[in-house]
């Protein structure tokens, strides 16, 4: 049986990634991961130009 991605279930050849989700970590494709790489970067530049301004 094959691992599947957390969010999308997509199934995984390889698990490269993987998500913390409560006390365990979820495997997640690599579209997954870029995609919540670049959410957790908005969000901190965001937060840092509400601080700022």
């Amino acid at each position: 049986m094959k691992a599947k991605c957390y969010f999308c279930d997509t199934e995984l050849e390889v698990v490269l990634h993987t998500f913390k989700v409560g006390p365990k970590d979820e495997p997640v494709c690599e579209e997954c991961y870029t995609k919540t790489l670049n959410r957790r970067t908005a969000k901190a530049q965001e937060e840092k130009g509400e601080t700022l301004g």
